[in-house]
């Protein structure tokens, strides 16, 4: 049962609309965690070449989430609360997003994430609070 969920996060984070413009994305989930990996692309970058902060939030924000769903299998949750640390700029290659479910509350969950580059070198980190919505995981078009 909990690769058959692991794999409907992967076609839900595949599938939505977003994904249209982070097309150069692939997503892993197991119990508790969740892999992203994104090869940047020159799309990603602000004005001076480095990748905008913005791909690196929402590599780290889908990490943690995804984490955090792989243990939820009744309703959809929603970030509530997310913070992040910049360390170092990016021009190429490939980001990897590692996120892990740190704890379990009683209305939703808490995760972290590091972001590396290729070599391993630590890029930005953040955490964040997960929320249940009322949205029943069946409701939802792509979690297939």
């Amino acid at each position: 049962m909990a690769r058959t969920h692991y794999q409907k996060l992967e076609s839900l984070y595949l599938n939505i609309p977003l994904g249209d413009f982070y097309d150069t994305t692939e997503i892993q989930v197991s119990k508790a965690a969740a892999e992203i990996r994104l090869a940047v692309a020159p799309k990603y970058h602000m004005g001076l070449g480095f990748t905008h902060g913005s791909v690196y939030f929402r590599l780290l924000d889908d990490a943690c989430f995804y984490a955090c769903m792989s243990v939820e299998e009744e309703v959809h949750l929603l970030t509530s609360r997310f913070q992040i640390e910049f360390l170092k700029p990016v021009t190429s290659g490939t980001l990897i997003a590692k996120g892990r479910l740190r704890e379990v509350l009683g209305k939703g969950y808490v995760a972290d994430a590091m972001l590396y580059d290729e070599n391993d070198n630590q890029i930005a980190y953040g955490s964040g609070h997960f929320a249940k919505s009322r949205i029943p995981l069946a409701e939802i078009e792509n979690y297939k």
